[in-house]
C-alpha cells in the first residue's frame, strides 16, 4: 500500500462536539471577551491622549490629541517632512 502524503484527510463528524463545547463557552464568556477588546483600546486612547497630551505642547498650532486622533494631523506633518 503506497501513502500518499498529499492527500486531504477524510471528513469526519468527530468534530462536532467539541464545536458544540466551544460555542458553548463562547455563549458564556463572549460579553467579557468582547467588553475587553474594546475597552483595550479606549484605556489606550484615554492614557496617551489625556496624559501624554496633558504634558505636550501644541503641535503644529493644534493639540496633542486632535493631531493623534485625526489623520488631518498625520496628512499635514507628512507633506512637511522630507525623507
Amino acid at each position: 500500500m503506497q501513502i500518499n502524503y498529499y492527500a486531504l484527510p477524510q471528513f469526519s463528524l468527530r468534530f462536532i462536539p467539541d464545536l458544540a463545547a466551544q460555542l458553548h463557552g463562547l455563549e458564556k464568556n463572549g460579553r467579557a471577551i468582547d467588553t475587553g477588546h474594546l475597552a483595550d483600546p479606549v484605556i489606550y486612547m484615554l492614557g496617551l491622549g489625556y496624559g501624554l497630551g496633558g504634558m505636550l505642547p501644541e503641535i503644529g498650532g493644534m493639540s496633542y490629541i486632535a493631531f493623534s486622533v485625526s489623520g488631518d494631523g498625520v496628512l499635514q506633518h507628512h507633506e512637511q517632512c522630507q525623507f
